[in-house]
């Protein structure tokens, strides 16, 4: 799962897209359940993520130490 959302990332999808782009359809993920184990993979320490209603914010650093640096 984290992974797959990684690669929606690095892919440019942002946001709540996240939840439904082929990357995570290949999981046999439906939006609700991918939210939620985007959670899990939060609790687990292996992203950061911030949900408010619609608007979903992911910090992908701990996997990719070397992203956002120029």
């Amino acid at each position: 799962m984290t992974f797959a959302i990684y690669l929606a990332h690095a892919a440019g999808f942002r946001g709540a897209e996240i939840f439904s782009c082929g990357w995570l359809s290949v999981l046999d993920c439906d939006p609700p359940q991918a939210r939620e184990l985007a959670l899990d993979a939060k609790r687990s320490g292996l992203i950061d993520l911030r949900m408010a209603g619609d608007v979903v914010e992911f910090n992908l650093a701990r996997l990719d130490h070397y992203a956002g640096k120029a």
